[in-house]
């Protein structure tokens, strides 16, 4: 008997019971972190091709918004597929809560993987690092230099695969070491190339002897600017609106190496009319 009861007393370990994930739970976390959800519900490798498959629609979308045709209400209504996107996944979430074999994961094991993937786009060598193997590009435009064609609070989009640059581009660009001022990339229109020789005079603009046409010009310039030739492998820039744009009248030219790519449509404007309107 009391072998017996000792026997009850001790028994034998069972195996570690689940702990079911809460379905509402996991939907919210997909919301704040994509994959974040199906990481929790016990899934790992599910997360991580969610995880892959938002990347390459990230570049899909862009390349969509990049070429597609300018219809009507298109790029008014292209910005609910990330959301639906997301709602896809918060759903997907919830479908693996449910799943009879599912469990929640390993704390500090799910912690690393949300922190990990909610930081990353955040930090700037993510960025910089996307930005190296990326075509598509997107910039915000903080300036009036480039008006009419580019207003304050436009976003565009700009193609940094390698292109052929040539009169009337709209490119975005490193400013060149004669340029005095802050560093960061600016945009302009490439008005002339190497060896033209560029002159405004009467309000105009001269290549070659030959006045320009400028549909996209807001204003004649003010200002006169002597005959310059271009040097080899530079490109002469200016803005839109020629008498408020700081532009390669007075830095000079900007050499070859130091464009990043061809601006190509905008995606984003306050104005809705010019959204999907090409450059």
């Amino acid at each position: 008997m009391a072998d017996s009861h000792a026997a009850r007393g001790i028994g034998t370990a069972g195996p570690a019971r689940r702990r079911a994930p809460k379905s509402w739970l996991a939907a919210g976390l997909s919301l704040f972190c994509v994959g974040a959800g199906q990481f929790y519900c016990g899934y790992p490798r599910r997360a991580l091709a969610i995880v892959a498959c938002t990347l390459a629609s990230l570049l899909a979308l862009g390349f969509m918004l990049m070429y597609a045709p300018n219809w009507p209400g298109l790029f008014q209504g292209i910005w609910f597929l990330p959301i639906l996107f997301r709602g896809w996944v918060a759903w997907d979430a919830y479908r693996c809560a449910v799943r009879p074999e599912a469990s929640e994961a390993n704390s500090w094991q799910f912690a690393v993987f949300a922190l990990s993937f909610w930081l990353l786009p955040r930090m700037a060598i993510t960025r910089e690092l996307f930005d190296a193997v990326s075509p598509v590009h997107s910039y915000f435009i903080p300036g009036a230099n480039m008006a009419p064609t580019l207003i304050p609070g436009d976003y565009i989009l700009v193609r940094s695969t390698r292109f052929d640059p040539k009169r009337g581009d709209i490119v975005v660009f490193k400013p060149p070491e004669t340029y005095q001022g802050h560093q960061s990339e600016m945009i302009s229109r490439i008005v002339a190339t190497d060896g033209d020789e560029v002159e405004v005079r009467e309000g105009k603009l001269w290549l070659n002897g030959k006045m320009q046409e400028e549909p996209y010009a807001l204003d004649p310039s003010r200002d006169k600017f002597e005959p310059t030739r271009v040097p080899a492998h530079q490109y002469f820039m200016m803005g839109d609106d020629r008498n408020n744009s700081y532009d390669s009248r007075y830095w000079q030219g900007v050499p070859q190496e130091n464009l990043k790519g061809r601006a190509m449509r905008i995606f984003w404007s306050d104005e809705s009319r010019r959204m999907g309107q090409p450059l």
